[in-house]
């Protein structure tokens, strides 16, 4: 791994793990990128049709010369973008997608955010572990908790899906600049995760980096790859959809 990914990746571990940009850099061995899932998804032994697509959680930041600032408006835009994504490839894999509160409810709206913000901050608590210990999921160690079925979609629902992205953009003058004396470069993260929507037991995690130009092209960048990992985790088509195409 170079330096500049080195870089990188710190600063996307502080986002999303809760260190800070100082601290980071020594966690940088323990970051997983690939995927995990449980036997029973692999196996075809739990077939899930249908997911709820929690709404996307990004970290989105600018570097310059005079140091880092958050990119709040272009960040809220890729994550909309990032949930679009990832929503269309879980359609081209044969899996049914909705939306936390598509389907009706007895509950009042005020309840029904609670219980999301809830699940939410359930998933934030257990983002660094999967990230640090992924080998876990595939031994059933991590849970959401049974409290993911007050969530209205999760009565039809057979996975929630959680998507989590940390990116970075360097501006032209600190682009100049690396060009000379080396330093980051533009850069994302991509994580996806899958719980079961009747027990909350994470199933499946799936964690991808890559440079460029990550805002305007996702496609280009993840596409190939979360379709891969889709095939891999036996989600859904995915693994019929990649023989066909001879892969």
């Amino acid at each position: 791994m170079n330096v500049r990914c080195e870089m990188f990746l710190a600063l996307a571990a502080a986002m999303l793990v809760g260190a800070s940009p100082s601290t980071a850099s020594a966690q940088i061995t323990l970051q997983f990128y690939g995927v995990r899932a449980q036997p029973k998804l692999r196996s075809g032994q739990f077939s899930p049709r249908s997911a709820c697509v929690m709404p996307a959680e990004v970290g989105l930041t600018k570097l310059g010369v005079k140091g880092a600032e958050d990119m709040t408006e272009e960040g809220e835009s890729w994550g909309r973008a990032l949930q679009v994504f990832v929503e269309s490839h879980l359609g081209s894999a044969g899996i049914a997608v909705t939306q936390p509160f598509d389907e009706p409810s007895s509950a009042s709206n005020d309840e029904l955010r609670q219980v999301l913000l809830q699940i939410q901050e359930k998933y934030r608590a257990t983002y660094p572990q999967l990230v640090k210990k992924p080998k876990g999921v595939d031994k059933s160690l991590y849970t959401l908790g049974d409290q993911v079925t007050l969530l209205p979609c999760a009565e039809k629902a057979d996975l929630l899906v959680f998507v989590r992205g940390a990116g970075q953009v360097v501006t032209k003058d600190r682009a100049a600049l690396s060009f000379i004396a080396g330093g980051p470069i533009d850069g994302a993260t991509l994580s996806v995760a899958m719980a079961d929507a009747k027990t909350g037991e994470i199933v499946a995690f799936i964690r991808h980096y890559e440079t460029g130009d990550f805002l305007d092209k996702s496609e280009e960048d993840f596409g190939e790859s979360l379709d891969s990992d889709f095939a891999y985790i036996n989600l859904g088509n995915a693994r019929k959809n990649a023989k066909a195409a001879g892969h």
